[in-house]
């Protein structure tokens, strides 16, 4: 079923000028789509830091039912795990044999070793993939941007999580994250959607900058030590 372009453009009023950006991205996520509110909304929810935390505001304000809403966010989100398990592994590896960019992979992989206390989990040695799992898991269902499915994925590789117990975890967590916006939004309500995911916008892009501003910032030692490690 089409779901017609967003049509609020039109009937926007003075006061809600600020909330044209989500205008403008709900209208891009469906002319990339044709038009097609589903994939739209399975769409919106793959990109990094939006998620399905975008994805069903957006679906809800596209006029779908609050589970049609999260049924589509969800399946997007939870699909684009399996390329990422599985390109990044490789894409890391081969970076950080690059001159020109494997300085560059080594520090984004620094950032997220700290943020999930990556060599203490890899060192535990009873039921190791119970918490590599858990870790997994735990990230995946966390409903702010800097965690999620995208977190979730890289954090799987670098402990080595086994692909099948990555997509499990991240899937299930994805699911709690997913009814924890849904309840959000229905306590927000229709009318402050915008609002919300102006919000959303806004705390993803400061979390980006602070993303950056990590991998700028490390020592030149921390990063030879993770070299040497890795070699």
């Amino acid at each position: 079923m089409h779901i017609a372009i967003f049509t609020v453009f039109g009937k926007q009023k003075s006061d809600r000028n600020m909330t044209k950006i989500v205008d403008w991205f709900t209208h891009i996520a469906l002319t990339v789509c044709g038009g097609v509110g589903q994939l739209a909304v399975a769409l919106v929810s793959m990109i990094p830091l939006i998620e399905l935390r975008g994805g069903i505001p957006v679906g809800l304000k596209l006029g779908m039912s609050t589970w049609e809403a999260f049924g589509w966010a969800f399946f997007g989100s939870s699909l684009i795990c399996i390329p990422l398990l599985l390109i990044f592994k490789p894409l890391f590896t081969w970076a950080k044999k690059k001159k020109s960019v494997g300085e560059f992979f080594m520090r984004v992989e620094n950032v997220f070793k700290r943020k999930a206390h990556v060599d203490t989990v890899q060192n535990a040695e009873k039921h190791s993939t119970f918490v590599k799992t858990m870790s997994v898991f735990i990230f995946s269902l966390i409903p702010i941007p800097g965690a999620g499915v995208w977190t979730a994925s890289i954090i799987a590789v670098l402990l080595g999580l086994k692909f099948g117990w990555a997509v499990v975890s991240i899937v299930a967590g994805n699911l709690i994250d997913g009814l924890i916006i849904l309840g959000l939004t229905s306590l927000i309500g229709e009318k402050n959607l915008d609002y919300f995911l102006l919000a959303l916008f806004i705390v993803a892009v400061v979390v980006l900058l602070y993303f950056v501003y990590k991998v700028v910032k490390q020592k030149p030692e921390t990063i030879s030590r993770t070299s040497d490690k890795a070699d």
